[in-house]
């Protein structure tokens, strides 16, 4: 299960995604769809471990991920 929690991230001193929740269950599928520059991509990007989160949480089977390198997130699953 992957859960996201009230994320916000930042990027260049502008906030992208502010106060973002969701839970993905095992063989869910999803989309994640909004207009250009809503942070669809941003979002993506820092769960996967290439932004930094400013606030909130990410876990993906009850650990987190705020704080592992990308390498450390893809060797869990989740790219």
């Amino acid at each position: 299960m992957l859960q996201v929690q009230s994320l916000g991230v930042e990027v260049g001193g502008r906030q992208i995604v502010d106060d973002i929740s969701f839970t993905i269950m095992p063989r869910d599928k999803v989309g994640l769809v909004g207009r250009n520059g809503a942070g669809k991509t941003t979002a993506i990007r820092s769960i996967m471990g290439f932004r930094k989160v400013v606030y909130g949480a990410i876990s993906f089977q009850e650990r987190t991920l705020i704080g592992l390198r990308p390498f450390q997130i893809a060797r869990l699953g989740i790219g």
